[in-house]
């Protein structure tokens, strides 16, 4: 498991720089725009990212809701110092480096957290969600965008994606992801599939 953390942490560290390329922003920000729309006005609440990347979701929400508590977090160094280049002057919002199988956070500190993009690269994916669970508020929110293995298309987009890009991650259908958030304590679970490939699961 460790292997595979390094492995996507140097994977990372070598996108870093080109992260924000128009084509890789005009990929994400459907998405990007599909939580915002979703969590609505977070003035007052505090949010935690996992896997936040360059921070670019993080840094608009954080822009748009002064008074919110937003952290983002990433296993990259690069990632996050580019991350934290970008808000420089934002005071809302810290980037910083970690291991999502392994919050540093107390308990009940969130009111969401955030995984956009990110779930299937955790080797330990059932101890992630556990995390995300402890740090959550009472009646605190998970919000996850992933791939998942719902049609033809998304299983051929997870296969070559594994087999070419990012081997070793790891991707379920909306049922399998119902078990595991179920096994980590999330009791009502609601999901929405966005496109051939992604998903949208909100889970409390």
């Amino acid at each position: 498991m460790e292997k595979l953390k390094q492995r996507s942490s140097l994977q990372f560290d070598n996108w870093a720089s080109f992260y924000d390329s128009i084509f890789l922003a005009g990929y994400f920000t459907k998405y990007y725009k599909k939580v915002e729309a979703y969590l609505g006005d977070i003035s007052d609440k505090t949010l935690l990212s996992v896997g936040c990347g360059t921070g670019t979701l993080e840094i608009t929400l954080a822009k748009k809701y002064p008074q919110s508590n937003i952290t983002g977090l990433d296993l990259s160094p690069k990632m996050v110092q580019r991350a934290k280049s970008k808000s420089v002057g934002i005071p809302n919002i810290e980037f910083i480096e970690g291991d999502s199988e392994n919050l540093q956070f107390s308990n009940g500190s969130f009111d969401y957290v955030l995984c956009i993009h990110s779930f299937h690269h955790y080797p330990n994916q059932p101890n992630a969600l556990t995390g995300f669970k402890r740090v959550l508020r009472e009646n605190g929110e998970l919000v996850m965008i992933d791939a998942v293995k719902e049609t033809i298309v998304g299983r051929l987009w997870i296969f070559f994606n594994k087999t070419f890009v990012e081997p070793g991650v790891i991707h379920y259908s909306f049922d399998q992801l119902k078990k595991l958030l179920s096994d980590a304590g999330f009791a009502e679970i609601k999901v929405e599939r966005l496109t051939a490939v992604n998903g949208l699961i909100v889970s409390s």
